[in-house]
């Protein structure tokens, strides 16, 4: 009997580090999408960088898939149709600044 309680114990552990470094993973990938979707707002904001500049919408562009992969693994459809969208027109803008250089 010992045995059994010993052997669901450390499944149950081993599971539960599964799914805090899981979660960790997700998280770190959340605070990276946002930490960049900030900066290249910023950058804008105070006129570093302009809305047709390369480094602008590749930060948009990485920004925003790294928020759809969180917001993916957390079922959050309304913030996945959000930064598809956001995605989306980022790699139509990023398109047209490579096109014109």
């Amino acid at each position: 009997m010992p045995f059994l309680f010993y052997a669901v114990f450390l499944e149950t552990f081993i599971i539960q580090k599964k799914l805090f470094l899981f979660m960790g993973l997700n998280l770190i990938i959340g605070i990276l999408g946002a930490s960049f979707l900030l900066f290249s707002f910023f950058m804008n904001l105070f006129e570093k960088w302009k809305e047709n500049s390369l480094y602008y919408t590749l930060f948009n562009i990485i920004a925003s898939f790294l928020l759809i992969i969180y917001s993916y693994n957390l079922k959050s459809w309304p913030f996945i149709i959000i930064n598809f969208t956001w995605l989306l027109f980022s790699i139509i803008k990023f398109s047209e600044v490579i096109i014109k250089k």
